[in-house]
């Protein structure tokens, strides 16, 4: 594999980029199978390099990595190494770095050239799901859709109400936040891409009624009626830092995910349909709970809401789980399992959310690539700058807000008596 680096003198981010770049040649010296080698092309001094990278790859401008081997290259922008929040421009500052990509993304290269299929995910539409193409902050899944590309990801839309059958190139199904009910004929389709060894992803938003209880019900997996009651500084964020024991989830040790109002979960002991015999009975992980303080609402006309113990659901509950099926274990035979990741919310991938860096983006990429079967993919986490976001409950903000406006004004008075004192006397 040979990386090159297309950039100028001044250009953001290239200390990182060497930084991480240095890593992998170093694993490539004591990895025999491995052979890179990595060339750094300045624009504004290399002159006829320049010309001739441009005139190979059909470039427009400079900032750019290709990674290459023999008949295949990848490029991307130096830019989309590092994600940015904007919420700040409007009013006049400047954007803030986010966090580093860069290990993802070069390793995302690295395999797509040396793997020669490129996976092609398909979105649901037709039932108000959130749009892969629109640029809306609530409804668009544009942020989501430049993400997944990078990867090496073909995504699609599926309308099921034209065609009779989930595509045969469908590596994954995408169900993102439908508002309306699912005709029963689609449903169907669904259900027999998932027992051929299917693999899909559904988010499926409170208080919406999807005709997916069935379905889902027979991967053992059941939607509660409620609304999770988070502990932030509004009740409608659940903010995760801890997660459940899953290879989906060993990357996120140190990040956060950002949900918004979702729904519990549950797991059933007894599936619905010929997934209740024991040798086709679904295995299911709860990769995501809440915290024990939160729980599952089923009232929100209550002010203040509380919790009920006759009605609502006491917390931890699970917010996300992975559900298989087909998994042969001590057999040399490689059989192709049935996989799904159920998450009981969809604003914590819409544009918005990402923008804001109050997302899941690092969870729903892992568990696509989970999905997919991208392993290599999963293991590789996006690196925080050095300006991380404070996130706490609403009780640790009220233990600090007290800390700052009573206790630490009232020490200070305390010790101005004691030398007041001590002065007269």
């Amino acid at each position: 594999v040979e990386v090159i680096v297309f950039h100028k003198s001044e250009q953001t981010g290239m200390e990182d980029v060497r930084k991480v770049l240095e890593e992998y040649k170093e694993i490539a010296r004591t990895t025999p199978s491995f052979g890179l080698t990595v060339t750094y092309i300045d624009a504004s001094k290399d002159i006829m390099r320049s010309r001739k990278l441009i005139k190979e790859f059909n470039l427009s401008r400079s900032g750019i990595i290709i990674a290459r081997t023999a008949g295949r290259h990848v490029k991307f922008d130096i830019d989309h190494l590092m994600t940015f929040d904007y919420t700040q421009v409007l009013a006049g500052g400047r954007k803030q770095k986010l966090d580093f990509r860069g290990e993802q993304l070069i390793t995302s290269a690295i395999y797509n050239i040396t793997h020669h299929k490129t996976p092609i995910v398909h979105f649901l539409v037709g039932h108000g799901e959130r749009d892969t193409k629109s640029i809306d902050g609530w409804k668009g899944l544009s942020k989501l859709r430049s993400i997944i590309g990078r990867d090496n990801v073909d995504v699609r839309q599926l309308d099921l109400s034209q065609v009779d059958a989930v595509p045969e190139d469908c590596s994954a199904l995408i169900v993102v936040g439908p508002t309306a009910r699912i005709p029963q004929k689609e449903i169907a389709a669904i259900d027999r891409y998932l027992e051929r060894s299917g693999r899909a992803l559904f988010m499926i938003d409170s208080g919406e009624r999807t005709g997916l209880v069935r379905l889902l019900a027979k991967w053992s997996v059941q939607l509660n009626d409620d609304v999770v009651i988070g502990t932030g500084l509004s009740q409608s964020e659940v903010i995760v830092t801890k997660y459940e024991d899953h290879q989906i989830t060993h990357s996120l040790r140190n990040t956060h995910s950002v949900f918004g109002f979702p729904r519990s979960l549950r797991t059933l002991d007894f599936p619905l349909g010929p997934n209740r015999d024991a040798t086709h009975k679904p295995q299911v992980t709860v990769l995501i709970r809440s915290d024990k303080g939160e729980w599952g609402e089923t009232d929100l006309n209550t002010d203040p809401t509380v919790f009920d113990a006759d009605v609502d659901t006491p917390g931890p509950v699970a917010i996300a789980v992975a559900v298989e099926r087909g998994v042969t274990k001590g057999l040399d035979a490689q059989i192709h399992p049935t996989r799904l990741v159920v998450v009981g919310d969809s604003e914590c991938i819409h544009n918005n959310s990402i923008n804001k860096g109050l997302d899941a983006k690092e969870f729903f990429m892992n568990s696509l690539n989970w999905l997919l079967e991208r392993d290599e993919m999963i293991a590789v986490a996006a690196k925080p700058f050095g300006e991380p976001k404070l996130m706490m409950s609403r009780d640790q903000y009220e233990k600090i807000d007290l800390a700052l406006t009573i206790v630490l004004p009232g020490f200070v008075l305390f010790l101005g008596l004691i030398v007041w004192h001590q002065r007269k006397h």
